[in-house]
């Protein structure tokens, strides 16, 4: 792409990456060189400029993506806490009491932009929720048998909109995410430590440890449930304890 199609700095004699910066460089060069190097970056990397919503422990929220801390953690290894496989392996009794009592129509509920609880229709969060799941689960089976295996992300909006979410049936949705998570779990239970350090490469995110994966697994369930949450409210049907 040309400096005319990309429109976001000032055209500049492009250097190699890693190259020395020449001496005497006069300081306008300088600033336009690093202004266009600044701007590649931030096309690059999406992470750039990208806001934190949430923090838990060592885990943040950057929209829907809960990811690790580096600066709170050793780099890209850090314990997990064995705990968060217990949370991960009950992940389908939690979502299949937060639907617990709706109606088909319930469920294919689309809220208004302006409600406040997100666009989706939980019948979409839950079919969405068994789709990353089970790519999830492909990610971490690959990063405990693979050396350095790519991840490959994936769009979940094109997903929600091509893959008929709408007719596929939400209870068939847990089931599938219950039982993956329940014969996945008796993988993790017999890992030792260190393999949770073991790592791939997300074509988005860089590199990510299987701790990181399962934590991350484990929240985004959660995030979505809280959003079921507050669509039961506005239909007037919140979840009894």
């Amino acid at each position: 792409m040309d400096e005319k199609t990309r429109g976001s700095a000032p055209a500049v004699a492009r250097r190699r990456v890693g190259a020395p910066k020449p001496k005497n460089q006069p300081w306008i060069d300088h600033w336009l060189e690093t202004f266009h190097d600044l701007s590649e970056l931030s096309e690059s990397h999406p992470m750039m400029d990208a806001v934190i919503e949430e923090i838990d422990g060592r885990m943040i929220r950057v929209g829907t993506r809960w990811l690790a801390d580096f600066a709170s953690c050793n780099y890209l290894g850090f314990d997990l806490d064995r705990e968060i496989i217990d949370e991960y392996e009950t992940g389908g009794d939690k979502l299949k009491k937060a639907i617990a009592g709706l109606t088909k129509e319930d469920l294919l509920w689309v809220p208004p932009a302006d409600a406040g609880v997100g666009l989706w229709s939980i019948q979409q969060i839950v079919v969405h929720l068994m789709d990353s799941d089970l790519i999830s689960a492909d990610r971490m089976k690959r990063i405990i048998a693979e050396e350095n295996p790519l991840l490959l992300a994936y769009n979940e909006n094109k997903f929600t909109a091509n893959l008929f979410y709408d007719e596929q049936d939400a209870e068939n949705s847990i089931h599938i995410l219950d039982l993956n998570r329940r014969q996945f779990a008796v993988v993790l239970r017999k890992l030792p430590d260190s393999a949770f350090d073991r790592k791939g490469c997300h074509n988005e995110r860089g590199l990510v440890t299987l701790a990181q994966a399962v934590q991350g697994t484990s929240k985004h369930l959660d995030y979505h449930v809280g959003f079921i949450h507050k669509k039961r409210a506005k239909l007037d049907k919140p979840l009894k304890d």
